[in-house]
């Protein structure tokens, strides 16, 4: 009897058991597919060749074209003043003026001994033209003809010093009117009206011509190498005789608004520290250069070369080697391989050695969503505002719209769009 009940207890599991597996699998529904998921949506430009001119950048600092001292000629108290401080003056304008009353007694009586050593001079000449006559019929001896000889010279001599005193006279009056010797800006007053001034010592105050201003900079010995050599091969003109166009850039700008031209080159690298001294002359209309301004300036150290330029966003860096994503005509990742690259100009880098060519589509955006080899849906980078063009229009700079090819290729690969694939429900 209890073997019976055994059997039985064990025998319900085995009987319950299909009833478990048979459930799940009378319940169970198709597993849908992965979705697939859209190619990455990336923009492109194509690269552009143009017309460049390589180019160095210094720090330069401004000077004024002509700077003067002002300090008077002759002794005296100042009696007045006759511009304001700070005041644009021309050329010959009364500035200052010194107590002239003794200076211009000192020329009424130089004028006065003048008189004296010409009348003095009127009285032995006619006596000489008296012993002149006597000497042809002998009643005058040689003695008392020599005499009236010399007394004439001396005559003569003396009247020259009186005229040259009289000249210094002159002068040192004229010197207690101080004047502009050019035209320009004035400083303030370094003296007031009362002051005692000292002949060629006391300042009054300075001078500076600012219409036009210097700016000076130094060039490296590397830089000053590649200049020389590039003009004795013939590839540039560099010379200080006002050929050489420079770009001058205020401290609170990021590009190079004002114009100028390299008017000097030193004759001597400086030893201490290797640098060649230049000086270029800049317009200054607005008077934004101020004599002792800081400035950045752009020399360019080559004639204009046809280069391709990429966006400086396009290019990659991995491991030291620089790269650019390009598109085929199957809208996938290609990488291309830089070896050098040269300046930037604004938003625009120069290849100088690279695998890129001028028809391929260069990835600008979305960039990190692929990889070489994905697939892609391409679109064109919209043209970009003007102003972010850097180079001046005189150097070349990239121009045009970046989503058209430029350079010889008459035809480029078509921008596809890949349809977005639909997600299948459940």
């Amino acid at each position: 009897m209890p073997t019976m009940q055994i059997r039985r207890r064990a025998s319900i599991p085995l009987l319950l058991a299909p009833l478990f597996v048979a459930a799940p699998l009378g319940c169970a529904r198709p597993v849908a597919a992965p979705a697939e998921s859209p190619p990455p949506l990336v923009f492109f430009e194509y690269p552009r060749q143009d017309e460049v001119v390589d180019f160095e950048e210094f720090t330069g600092r401004a000077d004024a074209l002509q700077s003067v001292e002002l300090r008077s000629r002759v002794t005296g108290y100042l009696t007045k003043l006759h511009f304001a401080d700070g005041e644009v003056v021309k050329e010959g304008r009364l500035l200052f003026t010194i107590d002239d009353r003794l200076y211009k007694a000192e020329h009424d009586r130089a004028e006065a001994n003048v008189r004296l050593a010409e009348a003095h001079l009127g009285r032995v000449a006619r006596d000489y033209d008296r012993v002149e006559k006597l000497r042809n019929t002998g009643a005058l001896s040689g003695e008392e003809f020599d005499k009236v000889v010399g007394d004439k010279a001396e005559s003569e001599a003396a009247l020259n010093v009186a005229r040259a005193a009289r000249v210094t006279a002159q002068l040192n009056l004229d010197y207690t009117r101080i004047t502009a010797p050019i035209d320009g800006r004035m400083s303030r007053r370094y003296a007031d009206p009362g002051s005692l001034i000292k002949a060629d010592e006391t300042a009054l105050s300075m001078l500076l011509k600012v219409d036009k201003i210097h700016v000076y900079f130094d060039v490296d010995d590397r830089t000053y190498l590649n200049i020389r050599r590039a003009i004795n091969d013939g590839r540039m003109h560099f010379d200080g005789d006002g050929k050489t166009a420079v770009e001058v850039g205020l401290p609170d700008e990021d590009g190079y608004k004002l114009q100028g031209f390299v008017n000097f080159i030193d004759n001597k690298l400086d030893p201490g520290t290797g640098t060649l001294r230049l000086r270029a002359e800049v317009a200054n209309p607005a008077m934004l250069l101020s004599p002792g301004l800081f400035v950045r300036v752009k020399l360019p150290i080559s004639e204009k070369q046809k280069v391709m330029l990429v966006p400086e966003v396009a290019l990659g860096t991995n491991q030291g080697q620089k790269f650019v994503y390009a598109l085929n005509t199957d809208n996938e990742v290609v990488e291309r391989r830089v070896r050098k690259v040269g300046k930037q100009y604004g938003r625009y880098r120069v290849l100088l050695d690279s695998d890129v060519q001028p028809t391929e589509r260069v990835l600008v955006k979305g960039i990190q969503r692929v990889r070489e080899g994905s697939k892609t849906e391409a679109r064109p980078e919209p043209m970009p505002p003007t102003k972010g063009l850097a180079p001046a229009t005189n150097q070349g700079g990239p121009t045009g719209d970046p989503s058209k090819p430029t350079g010889s290729a008459s035809t480029s690969p078509a921008a596809t769009t890949a349809p977005a694939p639909t997600r299948s429900g459940s």
